[in-house]
């Protein structure tokens, strides 16, 4: 069954968030005022997809940061899980573990059954990929039918784009 939460919308201030990420470090929306955000939430840590996408992101970073864009990862795994991740000693940005989902329902990311299938049966070449990477191994420690969701939060912390 589904989740039902507030969905955030275009136009709408972003939800306040502050908290650490893997490594320790400070990160609040505050810390991007005046910045273009990307806040990329992303399944578990061993979903390997979401473990492909964070490798990707962090590859297209120096260009996307270069352009003004800053990237905050949330992966609703234990710290220890990301960390095991083969893309966590490298990725240039930071990535918060929330395994007891407060940011994902502060942005209303919920669980779908339906998508979860949709989406393993749509992207089933990327996740072979993925996986021949070495992407989606250790301890499912999470919903494993979370969504993904993406929202792009302009300097002025308003919404932009929000994509579940």
């Amino acid at each position: 069954m589904r989740e039902h939460s507030v969905k955030i919308k275009p136009g709408q201030k972003a939800p306040d968030f502050s908290g650490t990420d893997m490594h320790g470090n400070p990160v609040s929306l505050d810390m991007y005022q005046g910045k273009l955000l990307l806040l990329a939430f992303h399944r578990l840590a061993a979903c390997p997809f979401c473990g492909f996408r964070i490798y990707s992101l962090s590859l297209h970073y120096p260009v996307l940061h270069e352009r003004g864009l800053e990237i905050v990862a949330v992966v609703e795994s234990s710290e220890a899980n990301i960390q095991r991740q083969p893309y966590a000693a490298t990725v240039p940005f930071p990535i918060i573990a929330d395994p007891q989902q407060q940011l994902y329902r502060r942005y209303g990311v919920g669980t779908s059954r339906f998508g979860q299938w949709w989406a393993d049966t749509m992207r089933k070449a990327t996740i072979a990929q993925a996986e021949r990477l070495g992407f989606g191994h250790g301890v499912v420690d999470g919903h494993p039918q979370r969504m993904p969701a993406d929202f792009l939060i302009g300097p002025d912390q308003m919404v932009r784009y929000a994509h579940y």
